[in-house]
């Protein structure tokens, strides 16, 4: 399966402005002595190789700072494309820096961490289909 990655990378893409709306939303509703004037928050994407050549999922890792209140939401995306189930592609989700809690909703994760620490939450996302697409599949990208 060389081409799956194709698929994968829109939905890890997803993933990633809904991650990062969900840390801006977040901070945006903090009272104004928990705000900063900047939310920054870093990403890197790797893939992951299986035993041969094959990429079998893309890590991500997303880098932000603590809020004041000891509390960061994170949300991945539970649906998209209209495939249900999108929170099945995410993988070996983990928190360093904190401690992670899943949240009340699919895709919802809580990381307790002390005002101002470095956290790196990480997660891989594997292909949402078990074949190279193609005419055939009609929304590839679809989970």
């Amino acid at each position: 399966m060389l081409a799956w990655w194709r698929t994968t990378i829109p939905v890890a893409l997803l993933a990633l402005v809904a991650c990062n709306s969900a840390i801006e939303s977040k901070h945006a509703g903090s009272p104004p002595h928990e705000q900063s004037s900047k939310v920054v928050v870093a990403y890197r994407l790797s893939p992951v190789f299986d035993a041969g050549t094959e990429i079998e999922a893309l890590k991500v890792d997303v880098v932000l700072t603590g809020q004041v209140s000891g509390s960061n939401e994170v949300r991945l995306p539970a649906r998209f494309a209209g495939g249900p189930d999108l929170t099945r592609t995410f993988t070996d989700v983990t928190a360093s820096g904190g401690e992670l809690f899943k949240g009340e909703h699919p895709g919802q994760w809580i990381v307790r961490a002390l005002a101002g620490a470095k956290i790196t939450f990480s997660y891989l996302v594997h292909s949402g289909i078990d074949h190279d697409p193609d005419s055939a599949d009609e929304q590839p990208f679809a989970p």
